[in-house]
């Protein structure tokens, strides 16, 4: 009797113990999909657009590093995993919050606040003495000269537009006479790209030289790239051709989606470039890797003019890709082409 009683009670607590595993168990699912839940919809939100210089109480944090603006140097930040903002990982404000210093887009681009770091520009072993080489204020992190290579890749299409001993062209940024030197070494004679502020040039409309084309890769910090859009899209330009190398991401700006997307159109090399500046120019690194610019994948936007001319360009280089396997770009006419273009390039790294 005393054993039937010891096994009834052992029975009633095995199951007894069963439900309630199996009411954890329902419990642990549930929790599971609840988070699942929240966090697609954390990833399908919409990032914020807004600078916030603080922010009280992120979501989750999660430490990652990054490439510094200026120093070109890895640095440890915090990156709230549902808005994409990026925090100081070690300062924050004078009342204990924590301090916002940039922000992660869709395309993974990393843009910075301007002024988030009080030494940026500030580095001690700077060789270049840039207020006294240049008349205007410049960016050690913006003094590197376009490779012979990405001019190779827009010869035919510049041929299009005029003869090579006849073509002028201009170039408003000066950085160390590359532009000059690697369109000469390729039969363009007529370089306009001399050490002058362009800004001061393009406000003055008798002053801007006379040319063809305008060829140029923009520096990227600042409001260099709005600036220059801005020049394109105004009577000064007065309607004539452009071809731009410029990092992947202008693509989707506003200031050039608004007035140019679907007008002009993207020749994307199959290969990186890569860009060296000129001795001397530079900070110093340890590291001839970190000597190499650009951090972003950059690209050329073409415009022949107008409408007509730049559709007979597209027209004409897709025709050579036709003919000619070796093409070293591909073509893309809109941004959402841009993307599907990129896409496809990672699902072929893929396979």
């Amino acid at each position: 009797v005393q054993l039937e009683k010891l096994d009834n009670d052992f029975l009633e607590k095995t199951e007894s113990h069963q439900e309630e595993c199996l009411g954890f168990s329902k419990l642990a699912r549930l929790a599971m999909r609840d988070e699942g839940r929240a966090l697609k919809n954390n990833f399908n939100g919409k990032f914020e657009e807004e600078h916030d210089d603080v922010s009280t109480s992120p979501n989750v944090l999660e430490g990652k590093m990054v490439l510094h603006p200026s120093k070109r140097e890895s640095i440890m930040v915090l990156v709230d995993g549902t808005t994409k903002n990026v925090y100081s990982a070690f300062d924050r404000s004078d009342d204990g919050n924590m301090i916002k210093i940039g922000k992660f887009h869709k395309d993974g681009y990393l843009e910075w606040i301007k002024g988030a770091f009080t030494d940026d520009g500030k580095e001690k072993d700077c060789e270049n003495e840039s207020n006294e080489k240049f008349p205007f204020p410049t960016d050690p992190d913006d003094h590197c000269e376009s490779p012979i290579e990405s001019y190779k890749d827009i010869v035919s299409l510049l041929e299009q537009i005029s003869p090579k001993d006849q073509c002028q062209i201009y170039d408003p940024y000066y950085c160390d006479g590359a532009v000059k030197r690697n369109l000469q070494t390729l039969g363009f004679p007529r370089v306009h790209n001399v050490k002058e502020d362009c800004y001061q040039v393009w406000s003055n409309s008798d002053a801007i030289p006379n040319f063809h084309v305008l060829v140029s890769n923009p520096p990227y910090s600042d409001d260099h790239i709005p600036k220059l859009v801005e020049f394109l899209s105004s009577p000064k330009m007065k309607s004539k051709p452009w071809f731009l190398l410029m990092p992947q991401w202008v693509s989707k700006k506003p200031y050039f989606v608004d007035t140019w997307d679907k007008k002009a159109f993207y020749l994307v090399p199959k290969r990186r470039y890569i860009y060296y500046p000129p001795k001397k120019f530079r900070v110093k690194k340890a590291s001839d890797v970190h000597k190499k610019s650009s951090p972003f994948i950059t690209i050329w936007f073409v415009w022949g003019g107008s409408i007509e001319k730049t559709n007979q360009l597209y027209d004409f280089y897709r025709r050579s890709q036709m003919k000619e396997r070796t093409l070293t770009c591909n073509l893309a006419r809109s941004k959402n082409a841009l993307r599907d273009l990129r896409r496809k390039r990672k699902r072929k790294s893929c396979d």
